[in-house]
């Protein structure tokens, strides 16, 4: 199978999982958000903070090594195996000791127990990596979407009976531990590897320069992209954070699991032609043209029916995310073609450089977080916003230039597809004014109809080409 065939076939069976599951969260979010409140989505965005951060240094970036690499051996598996080991029991109990600081810290005696019962499920993730990577690597992404659809189902489902049965934040804290435990089992049985008692030095000097920039560079991303989080919770309160935890989950968890499919699959393709910058070119601009014609009319529709959808889906005391949300949309939509690049670090291994723009990175998202905070959650959002924008052109720019593509080619690639999705919110707002009712679900369902149909005819006459390529490699 060539690369082309061997791409469309990987993202259809990882997009695949993705929207089953994406589809599954949702509406487990929108339960949830009923039945809970703001502060428990709070507590839990809070806990997972810290969580996620043990997560990123838990394999040393051995995990995304292993995909680039030509040759693996079982020695090599197995010593990365020993180490992630030893790694996931030392942070394990790390983050459990920490759970006293951290809840005297906020002052929540209830962060306490979240976060120790949270880091036994982070032993089990720990270990799900390598596996994980080696599906990956040798692109079996159908097993990987069959394991993340029942285990994402399985905890959804969980989730949801306790929230019913008045549990809290708990409901979502074992909506967590489910889903790993699920996903530890099922990807170790389908990897069919077992480790040996072998441990090679040599063979991990062969991956650990690359993982450890890679580390650098996740963590403080990882750190960065928290920190609103971190800021909310401290001086605005769990109440302010719940708020624009659930909006940050309603706008950008979207597109950026769009985009994690895509790199998921881009990453082990673009490495095996690393060294032709032509044929990089030519996937790296097909793949974010692909990923614009759907994200881009998604995050401009939703600019159009937000206070229609929070009105009708959630209740009256999430009604302060209304506007967050709309400061959210123009983020998602720079995210979901700006992330791509990150992946062109990875293929020249320059992870080094990722890293070296990572500090700067930070320096320029914190300021803007920590200005945004004297207006509140709305405040924080505007400064994300701004962020983004000033670092999106010089960030680009160091990478296409690993491949030698122009940023104005990039720009110019995605153009009708943005002229398209603004005409088609336009369109879309006009009828919103015409119906003139924001609490009726045959309202709601007939805007987001129309902009899906409007859409569709805009790229069929306009976008010919695009439209028909996607349409043919959409039929399994």
């Amino acid at each position: 199978m060539d690369l082309r065939n061997q791409f469309v076939k990987s993202v259809k069976w990882a997009s695949f999982s993705k929207f089953i599951r994406l589809s599954l969260q949702y509406v487990t979010l929108l339960v949830l958000a009923y039945f809970l409140a703001p502060k428990d989505f709070g507590l839990m965005s809070t806990a997972m903070i810290y969580i996620g951060f043990f997560n990123l240094i838990k394999d040393l970036g051995f995990a995304s090594a292993i995909i680039r690499i030509e040759k693996e051996s079982n020695t090599l598996y197995s010593s990365i195996f020993w180490i992630n080991l030893f790694v996931g029991i030392f942070l394990s109990i790390l983050i459990f000791l920490l759970s006293d600081v951290i809840a005297k810290y906020y002052k929540i005696n209830d962060l306490r127990f979240i976060i120790r019962v949270l880091s036994f499920s982070f032993f089990f993730s720990s270990l799900t990596g390598l596996p994980n990577s080696i599906l990956e690597k040798n692109m079996r992404f159908n097993i990987l979407a069959g394991i993340e659809v029942i285990a994402t189902f399985l905890a959804s489902g969980t989730a949801i009976i306790l929230a019913i049965l008045e549990y809290g934040v708990w409901s979502l804290v074992l909506q967590n531990i489910v889903f790993v435990s699920i996903t530890f089992c099922a990807t170790w049985l389908a990897a069919d590897f077992l480790p040996s008692f072998s441990y090679d030095k040599n063979e991990i000097k062969k991956v650990l320069g690359f993982g450890i920039h890679l580390s650098g560079f996740n963590i403080l991303n990882y750190l960065v992209r928290n920190a609103d989080y971190f800021l909310i919770g401290k001086f605005l309160g769990m109440q302010s954070l719940g708020y624009y935890s659930l909006a940050y989950r309603i706008m950008l968890f979207p597109i950026q699991n769009i985009t994690s499919v895509i790199n998921r699959v881009l990453y082990p393709i673009l490495a095996k032609v690393k060294d032709d910058n032509t044929r990089t070119q030519k996937i790296y601009l097909s793949v974010s043209k692909s990923v614009a014609f759907f994200t881009f009319p998604i995050m401009l529709t939703f600019f159009v029916v937000n206070n229609n959808f929070v009105t009708i889906f959630l209740s009256e005391k999430w009604q302060p995310i209304i506007p967050v949300l709309y400061v959210l949309v123009p983020i998602g939509m720079l995210q979901s073609v700006y992330t791509l690049a990150g992946v062109l670090f990875l293929i020249k291994d320059k992870t080094q450089l990722w890293f070296y723009w990572g500090i700067f990175s930070a320096i320029i998202t914190l300021l803007g977080f920590y200005i945004g905070l004297k207006w509140n959650i709305l405040g924080v959002a505007i400064g994300y916003l701004i962020s983004n924008l000033i670092l999106m052109f010089p960030g680009s720019y160091i990478a296409f230039n690993l491949i030698k593509l122009k940023v104005q080619s990039f720009l110019k690639n995605l153009s009708r597809t943005f002229a398209i999705s603004m005409t088609t919110a336009f369109l879309t707002f006009l009828l919103k004014i015409v119906i003139n009712d924001i609490n009726s679900y045959y309202s709601f369902f007939l805007l987001i109809s129309f902009s899906l149909t409007a859409y569709f005819l805009l790229s069929y006459k306009f976008n010919k080409n695009l439209f028909s390529k996607l349409i043919r490699q959409i039929k399994f």
